[in-house]
């Protein structure tokens, strides 16, 4: 399509472009006369190489170099979401008048990118929510951006947790329509749940983002919103979603159950009770029913156990098991 249309810019997730990737270098032939006309890929979320375990939150390097160097094409990196209608920074190959160099153009793709016009920004440190943290490209925390200077960051510094970004502004979602959504806002702050830094050259970095929100191709899947549907079901005591590092998507989602006295659950049940309220592309990848859902010390269901658990057991993703079966 991009051929027959003469496409010059295309959107999507990292785990798109790479499909587009190994589609060009296997068939470079078929798609020749993309050079010269599809010039630029605009391109933001989550990517996870195959063949390693450490995750990388933007656009790889090598496949942003990979594209400008191979085709001329110019991979935009940038930062949003839906709620802020939807960019918030935008990394181009240019950022400065003083980019000269070949590897100083490479190093602006590698980040999400300078501010959008009117906003502006802190990073404070996590621990006192007080110290803004240097912009070295090092130093991390939380992240706050806003419009104007009306209101003070500092104001939600008793109700916001670690590891997570206030934004606010005039064209920054202030509720959810037909849902009650408060633990989301801070005063007129929507929070986004990422850690980032910025360098000396106020270009922003995402450094990491809650780990209760499930990144599945390119889409959010609110654990929250599914393990209280899963609880909904008759047999189910306590339910846990988490996200599965998946090769292609990212992340994939599965169900974590304990069920009540002389109940029993099967996974088909599962799905037939969430496919009324989610599309098929978020319904979870597999059931496992424990006998006991490890809790905190609030009393809330300590997901980082759950996770050092099945990291412990090995456990892989169904549609997973047949590859890994044969490396072992």
């Amino acid at each position: 399509m991009c051929v027959d249309e003469k496409a010059t810019i295309i959107l999507g997730v990292p785990s798109v472009m790479q499909g587009i990737r190994q589609e060009l270098h296997t068939s470079p032939l078929k798609y020749k006369a993309l050079k010269g006309s599809l010039n630029r890929i605009c391109c933001g979320g989550r990517f996870v190489p195959k063949k390693k375990k450490k995750k990388s939150y933007a656009p790889p390097k090598e496949m942003i170099q990979w594209f400008h160097d191979t085709w001329g094409i110019e991979l935009i990196q940038g930062w949003g979401m839906t709620e802020v209608n939807p960019l918030g920074t935008v990394g181009r190959r240019y950022a400065r008048r003083d980019d000269l160099t070949s590897d100083g153009e490479n190093e602006n793709q590698d980040k999400a990118g300078l501010l959008l016009p009117s906003l502006s920004a802190k990073i404070l440190n996590s621990d006192d929510m007080t110290t803004e943290v240097p912009w070295d490209g090092i130093a991390r925390g939380e992240l706050l951006i806003r419009i104007d200077n009306k209101n003070s960051c500092l104001k939600i510094k008793k109700k916001i947790k670690k590891k997570i970004v206030a934004i606010g502004g005039p064209w920054v979602t202030k509720e959810y329509f037909d849902m009650d959504a408060t633990e989301k806002f801070v005063d007129d702050w929507l929070i986004t749940g990422d850690v980032a830094s910025f360098t000396s050259r106020a270009q922003l970095v995402i450094r990491d983002r809650s780990k209760d929100m499930i990144k599945s191709g390119g889409e959010w899947i609110s654990s929250k919103d599914m393990e209280n549907l899963v609880m909904s079901m008759s047999a189910v005591d306590k339910a846990c979603v988490i996200g599965v590092p998946h090769p292609k998507w990212d992340e994939r989602p599965i169900v974590v159950a304990q069920l009540k006295p002389k109940h029993k659950l099967e996974y088909n049940e599962v799905i037939e009770w969430l496919s009324k309220s989610y599309a098929k592309f978020q319904l979870p990848d597999d059931l496992l029913i424990w006998d006991e859902i490890p809790l905190g010390s609030t009393g809330k269901m300590d997901k980082k156990t759950v996770r050092k658990i099945l990291t412990e057991q090995k456990y892989v993703l169904p549609s997973l098991r047949n590859n890994h079966e044969s490396k072992l």
